[in-house]
């Protein structure tokens, strides 16, 4: 598998525990907690090494 994404309606939400256990468990090389209300930062997601908050205009401009 090669990411895994859990969405939140907010970017103000910790990042989820339950997500960085279910990564584990699957071995994914990305995973994220999408933010659907967070701006767009031109930050490189997919170099992220562990979990991390993302905004989904960020993630999404990524994947093409």
């Amino acid at each position: 598998m090669w990411f895994l994404v859990e969405t939140k309606s907010s970017v103000n939400q910790p990042l989820s525990r339950h997500l960085e256990v279910f990564a584990r468990q699957l071995g994914v090389r990305h995973t994220f907690q999408v933010a659907l209300d967070g701006e767009y930062e031109g930050v490189d997601a997919f170099s992220a090494k562990r979990p991390v908050i993302v905004s989904a205009r960020s993630l999404l401009s990524q994947l093409f």
